[in-house]
């Protein structure tokens, strides 16, 4: 029972820690027996406990006004031991003041003694200046070139000690003369060294010697020369230009031929050339190595605009594919380069990788005049247009010669993200669009050349009409055709002018290119020539003002196009399919009524005959041949309407979106109200009518108006009003029709010409 802990546990269980106390008891005495002892011995223990905490309680409080009282007297020494502090402070403070005085005067002190032993040293070498110049002489006797550069180098120390006594103005002019005496010596056998590759340690020493007298730049010139000459020999090798074979020139056809091949060359030498420098001359290498990158790329750029400008000794313009090529090439290059020049300034960075990018940047300036040229060749190459005299044979060179153009012009789309990485879009959509809306022109000549074989046919007697499928049927249907033709080119150039709104505005092209301006021109930066076009010329910001102009009208103006004229030169094809097929379609009524004002039939005031051989009541009259061929024409229409729907598998599996559907019905109304609209214009037409012609013109509207409903359109007003007034008695007409007209039941300008026609005078 002198463990106590397990009655600390938080867990600790009361029952069961009795039920234990039970089953560990001595089972010869009674349970009651057993518990009562423990009972016990637990208050026994509990007691115990009790006075041990009033002990421990007791000690405690009899403590703590001691260490009270022993807290106040630390408290009390802490106090006392900061006031000395703070006097010990002000003390160090009046110290430290006081010896700052001494200081100041001490460095007075040591800078007059130091001009002192400046001003000493400087006499002492003026005195020796004199001297040097005739020892220098002397050891240029010996040939000791090493001792020469050494005087030379402690005589120029020398002279910029002096400054400008009187007395030493002569001296610098001596000093110059003997410097270059020197470097006579030394360039000759430096430049045959750097040209043959000589000893690297005869190199350095050589160097060294004209660095001795400060000629930093014919180290430059004579290292560059001969590193360049290199650089030129192999150009001339690999690409097949040597002095030799001066004749050959080559074109930009076969330029990448052996460019790349070159350029791997190229990043190889520059990279054992930077290696070289850092070993020979570590404190010059970034200066000679960005010498060296200025000649090679003068020279790579100029040799490969002379390229890309001749073909077969004359002038020529490069394609944009090969820019393309090239410009691939000159990246790979730069990137390769890239750790050489990171440690140059950024301007200096900029002007070398804008020496090596010109021919093709040159070149891009005019792109817009590039893609032309190429546009305009390849839109040329399509199948021509108005060669063929054969509607279907017409019609499917049109259709086939678009799909090529459209094929065409998306391809520009990439060539110019591919050259221009979009800084030249506007450009582009210029071309594209003058160039589409040519091509569109061609065609509407071809669809006006096909009008104008319909017109001559309509002149010379007029079609057949569809009623007997006269020969000319399946040229008409042929013709419905071109309907497909404006369907796919309308389509077409909806998915081009979504194609160039989306490379402005959703994928991104143009905001990168925006972002790019406000980039640090790093040398990563610089190396992608379309950050370098940017960023490398105040100029291009013009590009950026212009292409944020562009992209904040397509944002903001909902009715932008990206190619308003080939969209104008579209409407304008759209009217001549609809003029072509109106008079292809209509020629046939044209000609039927034709002669409808002058026929016989409407002056006569007997009974009406029937040309039927069944005898029938005299009251009723039968359409003439004139109108029931016409209804005939239309009755057959959606037959040669049906050419379109068998055109539809194909437009959908081209995806043309063209709706045939609709295309027919509304071509079929089209054609419908047409005729009914000829039909009208006839009937003002007819000078005189008389009671049993105007039945008989009733007849006639009464079933053109069947034939209208017919092929589910509604007649028009006026064919009504000549079905409902053209047979009235005289007697009624004026009354009816004054009936008519208060209802609103009536076509009036009708009413009044059948007045006219019949001689009745309306009330």
């Amino acid at each position: 029972m002198n463990d106590f802990s397990e009655f600390s546990d938080e867990k600790f269980d009361v029952k069961a820690w009795i039920n234990r106390a039970c089953f560990v008891q001595n089972s010869d005495e009674p349970l009651e027996r057993s518990l009562a002892e423990l009972e016990m011995r637990l208050q026994l223990n509990a007691e115990e406990i009790e006075s041990s905490l009033h002990d421990l309680s007791v000690n405690a409080m009899r403590r703590i006004p001691v260490a009270v009282q022993e807290s106040y007297r630390l408290l009390g020494e802490i106090q006392g031991m900061q006031d000395q502090l703070r006097g010990l402070a002000a003390s160090v403070n009046h110290d430290a003041s006081a010896a700052v005085a001494s200081v100041n005067n001490l460095q007075r002190l040591d800078k007059v003694k130091g001009n002192m032993e400046s001003a000493f040293s400087t006499l002492r070498e003026a005195t020796e200046l004199s001297g040097l110049f005739v020892k220098v002489e002397e050891v240029f006797m010996t040939g000791d070139l090493p001792r020469v550069a050494e005087i030379l180098s402690s005589m120029r120390r020398s002279l910029n000690l002096v400054g400008d006594v009187p007395e030493f103005r002569a001296g610098r002019q001596k000093l110059r003369t003997l410097e270059d005496r020197l470097q006579g010596l030394v360039e000759g056998s430096l430049g045959e060294a750097l040209t043959k590759g000589g000893e690297e340690e005869s190199i350095k020493q050589l160097c060294a010697l004209l660095l001795a007298v400060d000629r930093v730049s014919t180290v430059e010139q004579l290292y560059v020369t001969a590193k360049s000459t290199v650089v030129q020999v192999t150009w001339e090798e690999v690409s097949g230009m040597s002095s030799a074979s001066s004749q050959r020139t080559n074109t930009p056809s076969d330029l990448m031929g052996w460019l790349p091949r070159f350029f791997s060359w190229l990043s190889t030498f520059l990279e054992n050339e930077a290696g070289w420098c850092l070993r020979i001359l570590p404190s010059h290498q970034q200066f000679l190595t960005t010498g060296l990158h200025k000649a090679v790329f003068s020279k790579v750029s100029q040799g490969i605009k002379n390229c890309l400008n001749r073909s077969n000794g004359r002038a020529a313009a490069p394609t944009i594919a090969t820019l393309t090529e090239v410009q691939k090439e000159l990246t790979a290059l730069t990137t390769n380069l890239a750790g050489h020049l990171k440690g140059c300034e950024p301007q200096v960075v900029r002007e070398l990788l804008s020496l090596l990018y010109s021919p093709v940047e040159e070149t891009i300036a005019s792109y817009g005049s590039l893609e032309q040229v190429q546009l305009s060749t390849e839109l040329g190459a399509c199948p021509q247009q108005g060669t063929v005299s054969n509607a279907e044979e017409l019609l499917s060179s049109v259709a086939s010669s678009s799909k090529a153009a459209f094929s065409i012009l998306s391809q520009a789309v990439g060539r110019c993200l591919a050259l221009t990485g979009g800084t030249e879009f506007r450009s582009l959509l210029q071309v594209v669009d003058k160039e589409l809306s040519s091509f569109l022109v061609k065609i509407q000549a071809s669809i006006q050349g096909l009008h104008a074989k319909h017109t001559g046919a309509s002149v010379s007697g007029g079609m057949p009409l569809v009623g007997g499928q006269g020969d000319d049927s399946e040229e008409v249907s042929n013709t419905l055709l071109v309907l497909l033709t404006y369907a796919d080119l309308a389509a077409g150039l909806s998915k081009l002018e979504a194609e160039l709104r989306k490379v402005v505005s959703i994928s991104n092209t143009v905001p990168k290119l925006l972002t790019l301006a406000e980039q640090a021109p790093t040398v990563e930066v610089l190396t992608d020539p379309v950050s370098l076009r940017i960023i490398g010329s105040t100029a291009d910001t013009k590009v950026t003002d212009k292409l944020k102009a562009l992209l904040d009208k397509v944002k903001d103006d909902p009715r932008f196009m990206a190619l308003p004229g080939a969209a104008a030169s579209l409407e304008a094809v759209h009217g001549t399919i609809t003029t072509l097929l109106s008079d292809a379609l209509l020629s046939k009524v044209k000609n039927q009524l034709k002669a409808l004002p002058n026929m016989p039939e409407w002056s006569k005031s007997g009974p009406l005959k029937n040309s039927s051989p069944v005898v029938l009541p005299s009251f009723h009259a039968y359409p003439l041949p004139y109108i029931t061929s016409i209804g005939e024409y239309l009755m057959t229409m959606p037959q040669q309407l049906e050419v379109l729907m068998a055109e539809e598998e194909s437009a959908a599996a081209s995806g043309s979106g063209a709706n045939v559907e609709e295309l027919a019905a509304e071509w079929l109304d089209r054609v419908v109200t047409g005729a009914a609209n000829i039909y009208v214009q006839q009937i003002m037409k007819i000078p005189e009518l008389g009671l049993h012609g105007g039945l008989q013109l009733a007849a006639d509207v009464e079933y053109f108006c069947n034939v209208i409903s017919a092929l589910h359109g509604a007649p028009p007003s006026s064919l009504l009003t000549v079905q409902l007034f053209a047979g009235q008695p005289n007697e009624s007409f004026s009354e009816s029709a004054a009936q008519a007209i208060a209802d609103g039941g009536a076509d009036q300008g009708m009413l009044r010409a059948l007045a006219a026609m019949r001689k009745i005078a309306l009330s």
